[in-house]
């Protein structure tokens, strides 16, 4: 007689979600108010301070004259395109025979015009206030398309596996022996990802629009660049820098004309860079100890380690060209974590 393996492969092929959401309010999708302020004389008062009030809300938003004696008011609203393509690619074996197996691996790739909505600490690009990027500000309210790039949270590769096996002894769980030895079952969880994009900031008014969020222009190594996870740690470069943090020179400011000017923008890309990618392993035992006679009555008892090997998963660098921390990641996520549990099923 032939065994019939209880395998199950999905394969899911190309699979194209496009999602669309626009909001429109009585102010446009995008643009600016502008004006100049001017003496008596007719002379540009520039650095004079100008306080703008929404009559219908009674909000108020201060600003400053450019050199030119021009003030600039953004309009926003919440309209957003995004699309998103992914492959999915996954083989699983049902519990059978005291074990069960999964396996899946995800290419997917996100982009929009921005990733989150405004707030006091984001921006379009590194900041003081935001080191990594947020895309919370367009560059260019009058030319939007400028932020089409990665989602903040566009992971392109994702492979993870788990696997649970109950152990073979003793499962009639009889005398001591059984209970002691009887029950167990181990489970595994182990994954890998691609890192997170950000977006290399200035953290300076270039274009005069009242917000410090202005992006470089692109460097001579091009829109992008590879970097291995050790690129962004303490003395990955000669004199316990990182290795990023020797590009800092790499990133020149746009010549602007005249300063303050709107159009006056850096053409590198939004969220063009990767961080530090992630690899995780988790493991757990548990033993289940039962209470009589009704096989749904139980205590399970439960060991569980996350991040088992301790691995540094270093967050994304600091982005911001004007930080003496550029290009160092300075953050982490959870080191290992031991939780021990016990459960009453009943």
């Amino acid at each position: 007689m032939t065994e019939k393996k209880n395998w199950k492969v999905f394969f899911l092929g190309w699979s194209f979600l496009l999602v669309f959401a626009i909001a429109a309010y009585p102010q446009g999708t995008t643009g600016t108010f502008t004006g100049v302020v001017t003496d008596p004389s007719g002379a540009v008062v520039p650095g004079t301070s100008v306080i703008i009030t929404n009559k219908a809300t009674g909000v108020k938003c201060n600003l400053a004259t450019n050199p030119a004696g021009v003030y600039y008011v953004r309009t926003w609203d919440t309209s957003v395109n995004s699309s998103y393509f992914g492959l999915q690619v996954e083989v699983v074996r049902k519990f059978s025979r005291g074990w069960a197996f999964t396996t899946a691996y995800t290419w997917s790739h996100s982009l929009d015009f921005r990733s989150t909505w405004h707030g006091l600490t984001s921006g379009g690009s590194a900041t003081d206030f935001n080191a990594f990027g947020e895309a919370g500000y367009s560059l260019d309210p009058t030319r939007v398309w400028l932020e089409k790039g990665n989602s903040l949270f566009d992971v392109r590769h994702r492979w993870g596996s788990s696997v649970a096996w109950d152990l073979p002894w003793r499962k009639d769980m009889q005398g001591v022996s059984g209970k002691l030895l009887g029950g167990w079952t181990v489970n595994a969880v182990v994954g890998f990802q691609s890192g997170l994009p950000f977006t290399i900031g200035t953290s300076a008014d270039l274009n005069g629009d009242g917000i410090g969020s202005d992006r470089p222009n692109t460097p001579s190594l091009g829109n992008r660049m590879s970097f291995s996870n050790f690129d962004f740690a303490h003395s990955s470069a000669p004199g316990g820098a990182s290795k990023m943090s020797t590009l800092k020179g790499e990133f020149p400011f746009p010549s602007c004309t005249v300063p303050g000017d709107i159009t006056c923008n850096g053409n590198l890309g939004r969220n063009t860079f990767r961080g530090p990618g992630i690899a995780d392993a988790d493991f757990s035992v548990f033993k289940k100890i039962p209470l009589g006679a009704k096989e749904s009555r139980y205590l399970q008892f439960r060991t569980e380690i996350f991040n088992v090997f301790n691995h540094t998963n270093l967050d994304p660098p600091n982005a911001n060209l004007r930080s003496v921390s550029f290009g160092l990641s300075q953050t982490a996520l959870d080191p290992r974590e031991i939780q021990l549990a016990l459960k009453l099923y009943f």
